[in-house]
């Protein structure tokens, strides 16, 4: 039913898998995948130890739905030890948890969320920042782009540098950087004490990293979030001015040299500082400015050094201020063609941008935590005083107009019999102080309070109307600056409201975590006035049996005269139920003996039907050629398709024809020879490969499987086979592997859909079974076996609802049935009481839907019934006191009343 649902938010999302996991069992009943995890236990099952059974234990622990807990990281052996993340959480019906849901995330997944992917379909993104995710054992968590745009050419450098061999053969061997690849230990030092910063370092590769990291705020994960930049792309234009510098340097040398050497000891002075200044500029040292007191060429190219110096100055204080994290020192391009203040202008932006996706990453994680925390705090309220509401009504009240640092605020529950008006009566209030509409009980419909519950919707409103509500305060009175109204609703059905005031405008993550609580408390609420209700009939009862202990001293005497008379009537009756039981038995014993020759008769012939039905189907709709032939090798019986394959209007028309009818004798020869040989040795061919050359001259190839046709004497009376037209396949030699794998595919699909159906069958807890036309079972699930006394579930194939139910139950089922059968509507969640033959009465929540075949006609019905009994005894326990209470008090009366006569007699 859910299946749809499932796949779509897998593919939505992005998830690996989503698994459904039996809260008692541990067994996982639903996959979207349906991979190896699928139908196994996670408790003693062979992936007990893994990181999904450790989300799986943890969920099935939790004590309320809020709950959810994600495991890191690890190989997972189902997905081929592709490293794998599960996010799990219980799943309650009501108050009752039933199962675990779990989320499977792979390494794509985060690669996505970082944009790894994305850098990878862009070559032009290059290497030059990228963002990674690291965990508390210092591996990354996420694929480096440079491995996941080319894996070889990035082992290529791993190999070629001499990392770690070990590092090399595990990236190697699970195709991932995920948890194979480690960063320096002391690197994140800070990211110990959950501070963040900057820092340079060298990874596996031997490159050269500027980074800034920070810790990521994850419930149960230890993350560090690391942006880096390739220190020696980040310098890249820095490195060829000085190249061009260092060129024309020499250009100038070798043209003083040329001019001459007179005029070279004049200006060798210059040159040579010139020369100095370029070589220490080269090693990546500062160097101060150089006099220039002419104002020639070789002043011009003084002049050019200088500015150089103060331009890689500049660039070197802004590198070192981003570093710090200091954004807004500005660093201008001199034009579009300036490669080193467009590089370093886009770092910047890069890095701004990480910085903001951060902060807004850190607020929506800050909601999210704050909303939990409320759910939880708030569950843990709900926990206590649930035999006082008043009192859990103002607990709930305080804490949650601090917790929403609102002003004042107040519950209304709605009170009021059943044939009466209900209201709304204000239970709690805090800080409350109306000055004209406050009212202790509240009409259905009048005021807003009224009218949330008319509308069943949340009312928020920022302009309030003059004189509704006053907050009071040391600074005097003002009227708040938002209301907020709220219904308790649990499943549609309106228990009472919510008001909370404040100076503040609510925000729509606090309506939302209002809301939540408002259907936690609805729930409590109901839990609550059960329990009052409970020990309020409880106090009766017990004064009850105050008042009728008093009068048991009296009666037992009594009763110990009336014993004597009570074991005399005893002995006549166990008498006659010994004569009535006998007569049962021999009556009993004669209808198991008439039903069993009748079951027996039953099944041969429904075994007679389907050998039929098997071959018939088998000789008219296989695509192979099956045949049948007697001692002399001629048809006696050939499929369909083996028919239109020759030419013959219908398969009768081939009887009494031989292969030298069909084949020329290059095949035909062959074919009988090895007929002969069967028929004498009994020895069958099993896949031997044909050509056939037939009677109007075309030539195809055949696998063929011949054996010897037996008889029920076990006596050899001819021969049978299946040809498989391979032509193609002989033809097209190059596709033979796609076309092997794809039929051990389907092979795979067949058995898997089987052992799906069979693992259903075997271990769901509910109660699942087919039914033919007749309503008779035709397969019962284990469970369903066990409930109703079999020692395995064939041992229902041919009985029905009449076997197992009084025909209270029976009866309404069998016309139900009739119906679906009739009509094809399915019957769904439908609330039935079961009387069963052994006297005991379930109840069960039953979908009931047609069995078709494959040509869509309906062959009978199948069904799903879940016990709900136990929540049907919750329904009544309530009422169990006070019941128990008026039956003591009858049979009390009962007692006096026959005492009495007792008396009467004696006199």
């Amino acid at each position: 039913m859910y299946h749809s649902f499932f796949r779509d938010w897998l593919t939505r999302f992005k998830y690996n898998d989503i698994y459904l996991v039996d809260n008692k069992s541990g067994n996982i009943v639903y996959s979207v995948k349906k991979k190896l995890d699928f139908a196994t236990n996670l408790i003693s099952g062979p992936y007990s130890n893994s990181n999904l059974s450790e989300a799986y234990k943890s969920a099935a622990g939790a004590i309320n739905s809020g709950y959810t807990i994600t495991v890191d990281f690890e190989n997972y052996l189902p997905s081929a030890l592709e490293p794998s993340l599960f996010i799990a959480s219980p799943v309650f019906n009501n108050i009752e948890k039933i199962g675990v849901l779990i989320f499977h995330v792979s390494v794509d997944a985060l690669d996505n969320l970082l944009h790894v992917r994305e850098s990878v379909d862009d070559p032009e993104s290059g290497d030059y920042i990228q963002t990674l995710i690291v965990g508390k054992d210092r591996y990354l968590r996420n694929n480096d782009i440079r491995f996941t745009r080319n894996r070889d050419e990035y082992l290529g450098l791993l190999k070629k540098v001499k990392a770690n061999i070990g590092v090399v053969n595990k990236i190697e061997k699970y195709s991932s950087t995920a948890l194979t690849q480690p960063v320096n230990k002391e690197l994140f030092s800070d990211n110990n004490d959950g501070y963040g910063g900057l820092g340079k370092y060298k990874d596996i590769s031997k490159t050269s990293y500027l980074c800034t990291y920070t810790p990521l705020e994850l419930k149960d994960l230890d993350w560090i979030l690391v942006t880096q930049a390739d220190k020696k792309e980040t310098f890249k234009s820095v490195r060829n001015i000085i190249y061009l510098l260092i060129i024309m340097g020499i250009v100038i040398i070798i043209s003083a040299l040329l001019a001459g050497s007179s005029y070279s000891r004049r200006l060798s002075g210059r040159i040579n500082n010139i020369n100095k200044s370029l070589v220490t500029l080269s090693k990546g040292e500062t160097i101060s400015d150089l006099s220039n007191s002419r104002h020639d060429e070789l002043g011009s190219t003084i002049e050019s050094l200088n500015n150089l110096m103060h331009r890689i100055n500049e660039a070197s204080d802004f590198a070192i201020h981003l570093g710090e994290g200091k954004f807004d020192y500005e660093f201008s391009s001199y034009s579009e063609n300036d490669k080193l203040g467009v590089s370093l202008e886009k770092m910047k932006n890069s890095l701004l941008n990480a910085r903001d996706e951060e902060d807004k990453r850190k607020k929506e994680d800050d909601i999210r935590n704050w909303t939990a925390d409320g759910i939880a705090k708030f569950n843990d309220i709900l926990r206590t005083d649930n035999d006082n509401i008043e009192k859990l009504s103002y607990n709930l009240i305080k804490n949650l107009i601090d917790y929403l640092s609102a002003n004042q605020g107040g519950i209304f529950l709605l009170e009021g019999e059943e044939n009466q008006e209900k209201h709304l009566n204000l239970t709690a209030s805090y800080a409350y102080d109306r000055r004209k509409y406050l009212k202790k009980e509240i009409k259905i419909g009048e005021g807003l309070a009224g009218t949330c519950v008319l509308e069943k919707k949340t009312i928020f409103l920022k302009e309030i109307p003059e004189d509704y509500v006053e907050i009071t305060s040391g600074l005097g009175k003002s009227n708040p600056k938002s209301l907020l109204i709220v219904p308790l609703n649990l499943d549609d059905e309106i228990l009472g409201v919510i008001e909370i005031a404040s100076f503040n405008v609510f925000k729509k993550h606090e309506i939302e975590f209002v809301e939540q609580v408002a259907t936690s408390i609805a729930s409590t609420m109901v839990t609550v006035r059960l329990n009052v209700q409970t020990a309020k009939l409880l106090k009766e009862s017990n004064k009850r049996a105050e008042e009728l202990s008093q009068q048991e001293e009296e009666m037992r005497q009594n009763l110990e005269e009336m014993q004597a008379t009570q074991d005399e009537l005893k002995r006549v009756k166990e008498e006659e139920k010994r004569a009535t039981e006998m007569h049962r038995r021999e009556q009993e014993d004669l209808l198991k003996q008439l039903k069993s020759q009748n079951e027996e008769l039953n099944q041969v012939q429904v075994d007679l039907f389907k050998e039929t039905a098997l071959l018939n189907n088998l000789m008219n709709f296989s695509p192979d050629y099956i045949y049948f032939k007697d001692k002399q090798s001629k048809f006696i019986r050939i499929s369909k398709t083996m028919a239109k394959s020759f030419g013959f209007k219908k398969p009768e028309d081939a009887v009494g024809k031989s292969d030298f009818d069909l084949f020329t004798d290059e095949h035909a020869r062959p074919a009988y020879n090895d007929e002969m040989q069967i028929i004498k040795t009994g020895k069958p061919i099993v896949d031997k490969i044909e050509k056939e050359t037939r009677s109007d001259g075309r030539v195809t190839w055949v696998t063929t499987t011949k054996m010897p046709l037996i008889n029920e004497k076990g006596e050899t009376i001819g021969t049978f086979g299946v040809s498989s037209d391979v032509t193609k396949v002989k033809n097209l030699e190059l596709k033979a592997n796609e076309v092997e794998e794809k039929s051990r595919q389907l092979h795979d699909d067949l058995l898997k859909e089987t052992a799906l159906l069979n693992n259903l069958m075997n271990f769901c807890p509910d109660y699942i079974y087919f039914k033919d036309k007749k309503s008779k079972f035709l397969r019962i699930s284990k469970s369903m076996a066990k409930s109703f006394g079999f020692k395995k579930p064939e041992e229902a194939i041919g009985k029905s609802d009449f076997d197992l139910f009084t025909d209270e139950h029976a009866r309404p089922a069998y016309r139900d049935e009739m119906k679906i059968i009739k009509t094809g509507k399915p019957i769904v969640n439908k609330i039935e009481k079961e009387t069963r033959s052994d006297g005991r009465i379930t109840w069960v929540t039953t979908t009931k839907m047609p069995l078709r075949d494959k040509k869509g006609q309906t062959i009978g019905t199948f069904g799903v019934s879940s016990d709900i009994t136990k929540v049907k005894n919750l329904e009544i326990k309530a009422t169990e006191v006070e019941e128990k209470s008026r039956q003591l008090a009858k049979e009390l009366k009962k007692a006096t009343d026959m005492l009495n006569k007792v008396k009467k007699g004696k006199k």
